[in-house]
């Protein structure tokens, strides 16, 4: 239990430290470099391998420290110093942009996967790239309206009318381009609601989707 604890210890050191201290060392360049480097432990010499690692305070594992600083060894006695002269610390900002982007493509993923897996057991047949990729959203829509579509011909199977009109009607909401269900709902309401299927047929001819004559 002990190294999981340590090792999500550094994970949150390393989350905030490559922020952190790569601001303090690039503020440090901008002001060329003179003076004791904000890494390094200010009462020692800013001499190479002799200038302990004010950085990596509180880390548990130096190797998981290098994958913010790969300038920190260790001396022979066992002292975490840094390699370099103080004027030639420097920010590694291409280590922070691999994590933070990794990072945030590894919980887009998950957070992909996670829906994608509730859609499918909702019944919804969409495709795994339609809940990754942003571009091809409107696939989900469709899904959904596929889903309505077949509780309506199960509904209309089934004898109950007024579920299959509500998801019939659901159909149109989520994909009005689905002639099919568009035209099967103004049918349906030519009798009980005949301005609102005008309204669809309208829409149709409008749109020249279809057999325009058909609609006509």
């Amino acid at each position: 239990m002990r190294p999981v604890l340590d090792w999500l210890g550094d994970l949150g050191r390393l989350s905030w430290g490559l922020l952190y201290w790569n601001t303090r060392k690039s503020v440090f360049r901008i002001r060329g470099g003179s003076g004791a480097a904000p890494c390094q432990h200010p009462s020692d010499s800013g001499r190479a391998g002799r200038t302990g690692c004010e950085a990596c305070a509180g880390w548990r594992s130096a190797r998981r420290f290098r994958r913010l600083c790969p300038l920190l060894e260790t001396s022979a006695d066992g002292r975490r110093v840094c390699s370099v002269d103080a004027r030639d610390v420097r920010p590694f900002w291409g280590r922070a942009l691999l994590f933070y982007g990794g990072s945030a493509a590894v919980l887009a993923l998950v957070a992909a996967i996670g829906v994608f897996t509730a859609l499918r057991a909702i019944g919804y047949r969409v495709p795994f790239y339609a809940v990754a990729w942003p571009p091809a959203w409107h696939r989900i829509q469709q899904a959904r309206a596929d889903y309505f579509s077949r509780m309506a011909v199960r509904a209309f199977s089934a004898g109950d009318v007024r579920q299959g009109f509500l998801a019939l009607n659901q159909v149109y909401a989520l994909d009005p381009g689905n002639v099919r269900a568009a035209l099967l709902l103004a049918q349906f309401t030519q009798i009980g609601n005949p301005d609102y299927s005008d309204s669809i047929y309208a829409r149709l001819l409008l749109q020249h989707r279809g057999n325009n004559e058909e609609a006509a």
